[in-house]
């Protein structure tokens, strides 16, 4: 390939290139395969917040499933809430020209979300433990621990 033809498929690339960057892009600017990525991401955080919302309405609404076991899900459902949001949150990326607050909303709680979510799992798999393999009949004793690791420790990890 010699380098006139080079220099102008170049040129063709730059006419054809559609804006990356958040200071010229607008909804219209987004390429095809982002725009399926957001539809599908709206799609999935719809259904995962109707979800949360579910296993919340259940806990408050039945008083003969308020056990550990589901007070641990209620937990878990409600951390997968605040990261729902947060996800939602993303469709306003494809609306403003520059990063704003609701930039650092989504980042902070999708962060925080996620990480109380995986914690919530970590506890719920140390009571299933406590439970079968240590017999151990005093797990609800420890709620407040149980709290405090799994939306605590999420704060200063998101704080960092």
């Amino acid at each position: 390939m010699n380098m006139n033809m080079s220099i102008n498929i170049l040129r063709l690339l730059e006419e054809h290139q559609h804006p990356n960057n958040f200071e010229t892009a607008s909804v219209y600017d987004i390429e095809e395969d982002e725009f399926y990525l957001l539809g599908i991401t709206i799609a999935v955080s719809i259904l995962s917040l109707l979800g949360s919302l579910f296993i919340m309405f259940s806990y408050f609404a039945f008083k003969s499933i308020r056990n550990l076991a589901f007070k641990l899900v209620f937990q878990l459902a409600f951390a997968d809430l605040i990261c729902t949001v947060g996800n939602l949150l993303t469709i306003d990326r494809y609306f403003t020209e520059e990063a704003n607050a609701t930039c650092y909303a989504q980042a902070v709680l999708t962060n925080y979300g996620e990480l109380s979510s995986i914690f919530w799992t970590m506890v719920i798999a140390f009571s299933i433990y406590s439970a079968v393999v240590r017999e151990s009949k005093d797990i609800a004793k420890h709620m407040i621990y149980y709290r405090l690791f799994a939306f605590g420790l999420p704060v200063i990890f998101t704080l960092m």
